[in-house]
């Protein structure tokens, strides 16, 4: 489940990226706001003590450095790829 959801967060960095090299600064912004809710979700669902700060960590380095798209986006790739193979 958590390859999912993580996968779906990658999603949307992965857009965010795109609108951000087309110059779409809005549409880029909406999509990181997509990925920040999920997120948000995620962490108020999940209990584990390291899961919990590995993702907070991710939330704020989504927040604090939009720019650096493309290695958030390497983060999340494995998630998705696990996420499709036990489809």
């Amino acid at each position: 489940m958590i390859a999912t959801q993580m996968g779906n967060i990658g999603s949307e960095i992965t857009r965010a990226r795109v609108w951000q090299e087309k110059g779409d600064m809005s549409s880029r912004d909406r999509a990181l706001r997509r990925a920040l809710g999920l997120l948000d979700i995620l962490l108020a669902q999940e209990s584990n003590p390291a899961r919990v700060r590995e993702l907070s960590c991710l939330r704020g380095l989504i927040t604090t450095q939009p720019g650096e798209l493309r290695e958030l986006e390497e983060y999340c790739l494995p998630f998705a790829l696990l996420a499709r193979k036990n489809a």
